[in-house]
């Protein structure tokens, strides 16, 4: 595999932040730039491009494909549909028709249901506009981190598509996506990790007629602690690991690239960075990639404890 990279907003050559168009096309502008095409000074990550429509987009990693698709029935213009396939039958529509097309626990094969995996952006992520973001990726895994401004209430939004790397599988069973929301879900707390869209079964590589719910620790939603105090205490003690993947009660492996401390877990991202020895921080410093023995490029959402880097040994 190879190394991951490090794209940001504030690349010189790079996408930006003065995108244009619908939502997919936003995000086409960041993630194709990043994953397939590359720019001067940062190549690409080595994903494909199979399909390009005014109304979606898809790209593969030679595992599975991810299918983003805006403007469709009952979503707002604001959210992104989020599709996956093993494979690409009809690439004419902004969804794609393929084999196992799946989005949350709806499955094209075998049932009907009406819920989907969205990327939702809120509040002042809305236009997708004048945003910081930040990608990390390499041919086969690719993380997308953004958010607004400063702030301790201002809107994040993650999200986690292609290979984890599992206990059982390397091929489609091992294609997940991570991130944004399920639209039954009203809470845009749950625009973390929660919502997660997957090929097979990660345990038994079948396909399963619908999704059971998969589950990545560390779970979003969690209490936490108000961030008043730098825990010095902790700083020689924290350990980073990657985050796991849940299925059927059981761990069936972790994130590539994603890593959290149990300890942190419980506080904001100021009080996580202060344990890291960033020492005046800012909800922006998730650009900021400062030393702690390896590179972290990210610290995920409000409540702090969650990391990427581009540590190959953590991928």
């Amino acid at each position: 595999m190879a190394k991951p990279i490090i794209y940001t907003s504030e690349d010189t050559n790079g996408p930006g932040v003065a995108l244009t168009g619908n939502i997919q096309n936003k995000l086409k502008q960041i993630l194709k730039r990043c994953l397939v095409d590359g720019y001067p000074g940062k190549p690409a990550a080595g994903w494909k491009m199979i399909h390009e429509h005014p109304e979606g987009f898809s790209m593969t990693n030679g595992i599975g494909i991810i299918n983003f698709a805006s403007n469709q029935a009952g979503q707002s213009q604001t959210t992104a549909v989020v599709y996956l396939a093993e494979t690409a039958t009809d690439v004419s529509s902004a969804v794609i028709k393929g084999i196992n097309l799946s989005s949350g626990q709806f499955k094209a094969d075998f049932n009907s249901i009406t819920t989907r995996h969205l990327l939702a952006f809120n509040g002042t992520l809305r236009t997708l506009k004048n945003v910081r973001w930040c990608v990390v990726a390499d041919d086969k895994t690719a993380i997308f981190l953004i958010n607004a401004a400063d702030g301790y209430s201002q809107p994040v939004c993650s999200l986690y598509f292609g290979q984890f790397a599992s206990d059982y599988f390397k091929d489609e069973a091992a294609f997940i996506c991570a991130g944004g929301i399920i639209n039954t879900i009203n809470s845009a707390t749950d625009n973390n990790l929660d919502a997660v869209s997957y090929l097979r079964n990660p345990k038994t590589g079948v396909v399963d007629q619908a999704n059971p719910f998969l589950k990545i620790y560390p779970y979003s939603r969690r209490s936490q602690v108000v961030e008043t105090k730098n825990l010095d205490y902790f700083s020689e003690e924290t350990e980073l690991s990657k985050a796991l993947v849940h299925f059927d009660n059981g761990m069936c492996g972790r994130l590539r690239g994603l890593l959290y401390s149990d300890m942190l877990l419980g506080y904001g991202w100021k009080t996580s960075l202060l344990n890291l020895g960033v020492t005046n921080p800012q909800f922006n410093d998730i650009l900021d990639f400062h030393n702690v023995g390896i590179n972290i490029a990210f610290n995920r959402g409000y409540w702090g404890g969650c990391f990427v880097t581009d540590d190959e040994d953590y991928w």
